[in-house]
């Protein structure tokens, strides 16, 4: 029985918190980033960090003073053991405990909350210390996705775990004044622990009322029997079965069946409370993780004893909010547990919602959250309210209360006949409102009825009409801004930044980097946050996922965790949200920031352009040898970078963005990324600096192209497999949309063209000639101009001209004999050429850009006055032109200034 006190700290609860500062042994664990030589000890000491980062572990509240409490007695005789042991809870709905060679041993308050004695919790301690003592090693897994998967898969030998059990029932537990029986109760919470907290049997009266009924299918006549687990074939499991377990702690309590002692050496009171709040705090955890079914179900469980429990009211409205939003927006079977995932009692509850459509369970959802409404109108309560009338106006077409019938389901209602008399006497509102019941209508189904009892409710009718008026009034803000093609960018100058996470997997699906267990690629990922921020006049302070930052408590730290966790995956309202007010004081800030980036291996869509350069590189211009093999080195990867602000102060979301790409150079769209996202939330940003990367958007380039010369000579008059020209191409490009840009250039060569039919011997074999040329060029972007791979489309506007000394015959009258004159031939041709290059370009920082690539093109027919008899001179040079211009294989460098 709870005394009033303790009756008093469960009205009040919330979640449980830590109380006090961090301890400097936890602070430590925090920031050290070296890594153990020992694999597993390195990994287990990864995951104690998750959970102090995560606000996960608690300390210096009645929970954990309860559980020192219990090894204090446990060690009573050994205090230089005691002194050794540090014992934290953690908030997991998982029933679990273990400690490591270092001497931290964690209890999880999912274990607490499925115990039944204090003598318990007390045995699995003592198994434990075992542990400890022997210096016991885990099997674990190399990776784990959560801390959840962490608590379900690390486990010990079976001869460890029986030696645990022995030593520690007799060196510690029973030494204690334990009861000799209890122990068997823990066998009994880890075979069941997946398990509600009781069995608790519903009809079909608790979901329905006199206005409405449902279906009868959605009501099971009898559940599945709840199954016995604990005969496991252990064959090829390092893990022993309970049923073995059991056997052998039932010979150690015959052994021992003079002993006397207690299943509770603190008060028993003590005990309930700490339960009860373990259980409080597990639901929590249940909502935070979208386990809404089975939140749901031990929160009406627990409303059997603590019926008018503030919290327990929360709690329901809660998970039956994020079921509707689920059955709304979702896929039930995938997200909630359904009928043939359960068993026992919860399995009816189950049924029913899987069976239950949208609207009905929406509808019930309304019901609960005005139920609480009328007992405390919070922020909270009032925001699921409204929420929920939104869905139910544009996704279910129950936007009127009219749609609603003032009946009960299968009421025989008569129209009262009219008397004039009467009638004569009402007031011109009250024939309007007496005129307007809505009985039985056509097509009328369940969800129809549902609302007919609160409609007799002043209170109820006036906030769900003003919570449509809202959700009208933000459809018509929404058109208008759509219309205009622009959004309402609110101008955010100071932001927190809650742990950017950057997660990397292998093809296996594996993780493979996680900046959560990586110090430098944390360190580096914060950077690229932090300098992207500041590029859009945004102050960001970041709260890194690797190290504790001591200028935030760490109760702070805990409950933006907690908050990270509920983002509800299709509701706009989050369970974490119903307590903000006292967030924006200690941050400084009422804009929260969540960012996270996957990264994915992709199969290689770009193999044709490097198989292309390759060869062309191989085969006409080796020099570019080693940057066609560089390219297929890099691996592509699919990318999605998650960027969430929330105001705290509103409880609304600022901005919601997800960005995907492909990409082989992943830290320059990893910038560009980010850079989009900061600009959704300042409104320095401009028309100009939407497009480009990183708002930049003039690109100043210095190309030099490699050209075979395998049969015309180069400017050296060499021909051969080895021979090349050289082109320098400047130009400039100017991002005009996402992916396209437009750019000017000029170009220049000089080379040497053959006359091969030199009868006349007036002409050297050689010529020289030089080309400059105009450019005006498209070029698309497969991703975001200017980055990545690209197609150019050019077209040129060429100048060459050929220059080569001839001897000119020239005839004197005088003499009357020939004779030859040098004369120079440097007439100017023109002609058009069109170009497309494929390529790539990626940049070395924020400025410099580097590029690859290679093109194919062709000229037309040259024109121009040539003042020469023989007209063969300038079209050998105009085949050189041809011939330069048809392939070429690229590099440049650009310059991205602004």
């Amino acid at each position: 029985m709870l005394t009033n006190a303790q009756n008093q700290s469960l009205d009040n609860f919330n979640r449980l918190e830590a109380v006090g500062k961090i301890p400097q042994n936890l602070l430590e664990i925090a920031n050290s980033n070296e890594s153990l030589k020992d694999k597993y000890e390195d990994n287990l000491r990864n995951q104690i960090k998750k959970f102090i980062l995560s606000g996960k572990i608690i300390f210096g509240d009645e929970v954990s003073n309860y559980v020192n409490n219990i090894v204090d007695g446990l060690l009573r005789n050994q205090p230089k053991l005691r002194d050794e042991i540090k014992v934290y809870v953690i908030k997991s709905s998982k029933a679990n405990a273990f400690a490591t060679s270092n001497g931290y041993l964690f209890l999880t308050t999912g274990l607490i909350a499925q115990s039944t004695s204090e003598a318990e919790l007390a045995f699995a301690i003592s198994h434990e210390i075992i542990h400890y003592t022997k210096k016991h090693g885990y099997s674990l897994k190399d990776n784990f996705d959560d801390i959840s998967d962490f608590l379900t898969y690390h486990s010990r030998s079976r001869d460890q775990e029986f030696e645990c059990d022995r030593e520690g029932y007799l060196d510690y537990y029973l030494k204690a004044g334990y009861d000799k029986d209890s122990p068997m109760g823990v066998y009994d919470i880890l075979q069941y622990s997946y398990l509600p907290f009781d069995e608790l049997k519903l009809d079909r009266s608790y979901f329905e009322s006199e206005y409405y009924t449902f279906k009868d299918n959605y009501f099971l006549e009898s559940v599945t029997p709840i199954s016995s687990r604990d005969n496991y074939i252990d064959t090829f499991s390092t893990h022993p079965n309970l049923k073995l377990r059991r056997a052998e702690m039932e010979k150690l309590i015959e052994k021992n069946s003079n002993h006397i002692g207690n299943p509770f050496l603190q008060s028993k009171s003590s005990f309930e409370l700490i339960r009860t709040l373990c259980r409080f705090e597990t639901i929590n955890q249940q909502i935070i993780f979208d386990n809404y079914v089975k939140a749901y179900y031990n929160t009406i469980i627990l409303l059997q004893k603590f019926p008018n429990n503030s919290f327990l009211r929360t709690s329901k409205i809660a998970s039956i909010y994020g079921i509707s939003k689920v059955k709304t927006y979702g896929n039930y079977s995938r997200y909630l547990m359904t009928k043939k995932e359960t068993e026992g009692q919860i399995q009816y509850i189950a049924n029913f919602f899987e069976r239950a459509n949208k609207k009905e369970v929406a509808l019930m959802a309304i019901r609960d959250i005005w139920e609480g409404v009328k007992k405390d109108s919070s922020k909270y309560y009032l925001a699921l309210f409204d929420d929920i009338v939104k869905d139910l106006a544009n996704d279910m077409k129950l936007d009127d209360l009219n749609k609603f019938s003032d009946l009960k389901m299968g009421e025989i209602y008569n129209e009262p006949a009219s008397n004039g008399e009467e009638n004569s006497n009402l007031s011109k509102y009250d024939k309007i409102k007496s005129s307007k019941i809505v009985g039985h209508q056509k097509g009328f189904r369940t969800e129809n009825y549902m609302l007919g009892d609160f409609k007799k409710d002043e209170n109820f009718i006036l906030r769900f009409e003003s919570a449509l008026q809202k959700n009208e009034a933000k459809k018509a803000s929404d058109l208008i801004k759509d219309l205009k093609d622009e959004g309402e960018i609110p101008n955010i100058k100071t932001l927190i930044v809650f742990e950017p996470i950057t997660i990397t997997f292998n093809k296996k699906g594996e993780i493979k980097k996680s900046s959560e267990t990586n110090a430098k690629l944390s360190q580096r990922f914060e950077t690229m946050v932090e300098k992207a921020a500041r590029n859009n006049g945004i102050s960001p302070i970041i709260m890194s996922n690797n190290c504790f930052d001591t200028s935030f408590s760490y109760q702070l730290r805990a409950k933006i965790n907690d908050f990270k966790m509920s983002l509800n995956k299709f509701g706009e309202i989050y369970y974490e949200s119903r307590d903000l007010d006292n967030y924006t004081k200690e941050l400084k800030s009422p804009y929260l920031n969540f960012i996270t980036l996957y990264k994915a291996p992709k199969a290689d869509n770009n193999a044709f352009y490097k198989s292309t350069h390759t060869v062309m590189s191989a085969v006409f211009a080796y020099p570019f040898l080693p940057i066609s093999v560089y390219q297929w080195t890099k691996q592509a990867y699919a990318a999605e970078l998650n960027f969430l602000v929330y105001d705290l102060d509103n409880n609304s979301v600022v901005s919601n963005n997800t960005i995907n790409y492909v990409s082989e150079n992943t830290k320059d769209f990893e910038k560009q990324a980010l850079d989009k996202s900061f600009k959704t939330i300042n409104d320095e940003s401009n028309s100009y600096n939407q497009y480009g990367y990183q708002g930049k958007r003039f690109l100043f380039s210095l190309g030099a192209d490699i050209i075979p010369a395998l049969f015309s000579p180069n400017i050296k008059g060499e021909t051969g497999a080895l021979m090349f020209d050289y082109s320098l191409n400047p130009s400039v490009e100017f991002v005009v949309s996402k992916s396209f840009s437009l750019g000017v250039g000029v170009s220049f060569m000089k080379t040497k063209f053959e006359r091969k039919d030199n009868y006349s011997y007036s002409f050297p074999n050689l010529g020289t000639l030089d080309v400059f040329g105009y450019s005006l060029f498209l070029k698309s972007y497969k991703a975001i101009a200017p980055l990545g791979y690209y197609y150019k489309f050019q077209a040129d506007y060429l100048t060459y001209t050929p220059n080569m000394i001839w001897n000119q015959q020239v005839y004197n009258n005088s003499t009357h004999n020939n004779y030859f004159v040098p004369r120079e031939f440097n007439e100017k041709s023109y002609s058009l050429g069109f170009k497309m290059e494929y390529g790539k370009v990626f940049f070395i920082n924020d400025y410099f850009q580097i590029g690859a690539g290679c093109s194919f093109g062709l000229t037309l027919k040259g024109w121009g006055f040539v003042g020469f008899d023989d007209l063969t001179l300038p079209e050998y040079a105009e085949t050189k032109l041809r011939k330069a211009y048809m392939i070429g294989i690229n590099l440049n460098i650009g310059i991205l200034p602004f």
